[in-house]
């Protein structure tokens, strides 16, 4: 695996060293790192997500709860848990599944 000072000098070093500032480092690290949403702006319509729990991150997805008496809508997990235990502890945050 080359280093970073062998890829300089092989593209040129000098500019494309100089466009590597602190602040662009900074930007690219910050773009690829998973940002948490907040769990108001997660996708209602069944798509899966993953969603960040005081138990940890799981693959949820939104059920509407529609063939209960009295629906009570709430993010599903996949796990055995009941679905009180999702309502009792729902998400706090969410994130886009990554593309494969």
């Amino acid at each position: 695996m080359k280093t970073p000072e062998q890829w300089f000098k092989e593209l040129g070093g000098g500019a494309i060293r100089n466009a590597l500032t602190p602040e662009v480092i900074a930007a690219i690290q910050a773009d690829a790192k998973p940002q948490r949403l907040p769990m108001e702006t997660a996708p209602k319509d069944g798509r899966e997500i993953l969603a960040v729990r005081e138990t940890g991150i799981e693959i949820v997805h939104w059920d509407d709860d529609h063939y209960s008496k009295n629906p009570k809508p709430f993010w599903r997990g996949y796990g055995p848990w009941a679905k009180s235990a999702y309502r009792i502890s729902p998400p706090t945050a969410w994130m886009p599944l990554p593309e494969l």
